[in-house]
């Protein structure tokens, strides 16, 4: 009976552990996020309201997809584009989260050692 409860403590500690990790690289993340978003989210923005500024939107979608003539032909691109942009950020995924979890990452190391250093400067 002992050796059960052993094995099975030892199963526990080592989802706990692995959710842990889990957790702190989605916190990691989560901080290269925003790191990342206020570097260049004020860019990205003013950009797209530049490349927006002075057009008229159905006739930029009728000139992406057609002139609806064809409202089959025309429901098929954009479905195409659904699942092209589905698609398209799934492959992408992956790198943004490792980017921001690395981001993230750098980002505490530097919050660490500011406040290990301002503690030892509080305690000399």
């Amino acid at each position: 009976m002992n050796e059960m409860t052993e094995k099975v403590s030892e199963k526990v500690k080592q989802q706990w552990d692995q959710a842990n990790d889990s957790f702190n690289q989605w916190l990691s993340a989560s901080k290269g996020l925003l790191v990342k978003l206020s570097k260049s989210g004020s860019e990205q923005f003013d950009s797209l309201v530049k490349a927006g500024e002075g057009k008229n939107l159905t006739e930029e979608i009728k000139s992406s997809i057609g002139d609806f003539n064809n409202p089959k032909e025309s429901a098929n691109q954009i479905r195409y584009a659904a699942i092209g942009l589905v698609s398209k950020t799934k492959e992408t995924s992956n790198k943004y989260f490792k980017e921001f979890v690395e981001l993230g990452e750098g980002k505490n190391k530097k919050t660490t050692s500011t406040k290990s250093t301002s503690k030892k400067a509080k305690a000399a």
